[in-house]
């Protein structure tokens, strides 16, 4: 298994993510929006100390979706690796840079990340929707039922609407 988790980091969910996956010994990739970055820099330290990987999810989400313009793209990505840099400090961002540069379109594109001149990044998509943001969830359920309805959507039968695909439906390969 390989757990990511996008648009972060934040205050509220981020510390405690780190701590469940430090009680368990495990690894996971955090897809940082370079807006979150200000005041949460000691959070994108640890996770880079803790031995996480970090990949680009570019600036912010709203108009850089699938489709967007490649400069547009390009440019947001730059700015999210410049404020990565700068959070981490230079003995942080030197580990950071042994990383393999992954990067994410926002909404799950996918298309791969524009060529740009001495940038290699892996674009890494995702093609299971577990709907833990409950937008399409209608009237979101609360706690437990929250929980079980994203399990749902990733192990058993989609509950959220819209089109979704779980680890089953999608086959090998599934992210």
């Amino acid at each position: 298994m390989y757990l990511t988790f996008e648009d972060g980091p934040t205050s509220e969910h981020t510390p405690g993510i780190l701590d469940t996956l430090a009680a368990y010994h495990a690894h996971a990739t955090f897809f940082i929006n370079g807006w979150q970055i200000p005041g949460k820099e000691a959070i994108l330290q640890r996770i880079v100390r803790d031995g996480h990987a970090i990949g680009n999810h570019l600036w912010t989400e709203p108009g850089y979706y699938s489709g967007a313009p490649a400069d547009k793209v390009q440019a947001a990505y730059r700015q999210t690796e410049d404020a990565l840099r700068a959070a981490l400090g230079p003995d942080l961002a030197a580990v950071y840079d042994q990383q393999v540069k992954l990067y994410r379109q926002p909404g799950g594109g996918a298309r791969p990340f524009p060529a740009l001149e001495g940038v290699h990044v892996i674009t890494y998509n995702w093609n299971v929707d577990s709907d833990d943001c409950g937008f399409q969830m209608g009237t979101a359920p609360q706690g437990a039922q929250f929980d079980q309805r994203v399990i749902d959507n990733v192990l058993n039968r989609p509950g959220s609407k819209g089109l979704l695909y779980n680890a089953y439906d999608y086959g090998d390969g599934v992210v």
